[in-house]
């Protein structure tokens, strides 16, 4: 098989599981806390060349203002290792999960709760790991965090989204530097479900958040929620190196849709999004391997497509790099043997 050009995506919830100290259900993943030294070889063995690995805010700082030393050495010993492999480190801070404890003070729902801590944990994370950094992550789907924090609410929702604005524009104040920092947007088509008037408005409000919310703030500086006038916000306008994109494959009911998918939004990331190398991430996203394989498959005829039409991907990312229950489309499986996602993101494709 020839070495697959792609980095692995090592996601909290999916290789470590929650953790008991986060609002979410505590959970095994994959078994990368006894794991982890074999999972760094068979990803490199697959040809992978980075890994964006998860950093769980949950377990580095369990109660709030108390770092987990054991924890920290943990992250550092992996981030050594996959640099002694030969891959590249990206750290990602914040996915789907968050300390109870931040949650409990109203989290990403309050925007002077997200003031307080979530710049500290930014430093925190910064002055731990970021010597082994090759890239930081601040933000994984920014817009579906404050969903959740909002719940029901739409105006909690709007303050969440007015928060987490404002906490990127100080991950970025903190991190920015020699290691590149890069978005994650789960990013998509929106259609109407049907031709109603709430149908058509509910797409207009998806679509907003999905693309223009995020780019309109890297591109002008301006936060732009929905239905609401746009506040200028200092230090928001380009802060991002790499223009990261995630798109998940299962969305599309076929392998051709998916590539159609994924060619349109690349495509209209390049018209409307800032001046910045694009990455894309794939999650195959369908229960059958054989189907996520040819879902990568048409993920691959896609970026060259886009190439084509002068919109060039920088960095190709394959979410779960290792396979979990629930998450059976990773690059490699739950025993560590190449997936058919890899042996289609590894296969010759004449241009």
């Amino acid at each position: 098989m020839k070495a697959a050009t792609w980095g692995a995506v090592l996601p909290v919830q999916v290789w470590l599981g929650f953790d008991a100290a986060s609002d979410q259900t505590p959970s095994a993943g994959s078994g990368a806390h006894e794991r982890w030294s074999e999972d760094l070889e068979a990803l490199k063995e697959a040809g992978v060349t980075a890994v964006r690995i998860g950093v769980d805010w949950s377990r580095l700082v369990p109660s709030a203002g108390r770092v987990h030393g054991g924890w920290v050495e943990w992250y550092r010993t992996v981030g050594t290792t996959a640099r002694q492999h030969g891959l590249d480190v990206w750290w990602c801070l914040q996915e789907r999960a968050v300390p109870s404890w931040f949650a409990d003070e109203g989290g990403f729902g309050d925007r002077r709760v997200t003031s307080r801590w979530w710049p500290r944990w930014v430093e925190v994370a910064a002055d731990e790991l970021g010597d082994l950094a090759a890239g930081w992550v601040p933000l994984d789907d920014p817009s579906g965090l404050a969903r959740r924090a909002g719940g029901d609410d739409p105006a909690r929702t709007s303050e969440a989204l007015g928060a987490i604005v404002h906490g990127w524009r100080d991950a970025w104040r903190i991190l920015r530097g020699p290691a590149a920092v890069a978005t994650s947007l789960r990013v998509g088509v929106v259609r109407p479900t049907d031709h109603t008037v709430p149908a058509q408005q509910a797409a207009r409000e998806r679509d907003h958040l999905m693309w223009r919310l995020w780019l309109q703030a890297w591109r002008h500086g301006v936060l732009a929620l929905p239905g609401r006038g746009g506040d200028h916000v200092d230090d928001l306008e380009g802060s991002l190196d790499v223009l990261g994109l995630w798109v998940h494959g299962g969305d599309a009911p076929t392998p051709t849709a998916a590539e159609d998918l994924i060619m349109t939004v690349l495509e209209r990331a390049g018209e409307q999004g800032p001046e910045r190398p694009i990455d894309l991430t794939l999650r195959p996203g369908h229960p059958d391997p054989e189907r996520s394989g040819e879902i990568a498959a048409a993920a691959h005829r896609a970026i060259d497509g886009a190439a084509d039409h002068g919109v060039v991907v920088s960095r190709r990312w394959l979410a779960p790099g290792i396979a979990a229950p629930g998450a059976p489309d990773g690059l490699l499986d739950a025993e560590r043997r190449p997936s058919p996602v890899a042996e289609a993101l590894g296969q010759d494709r004449p241009r």
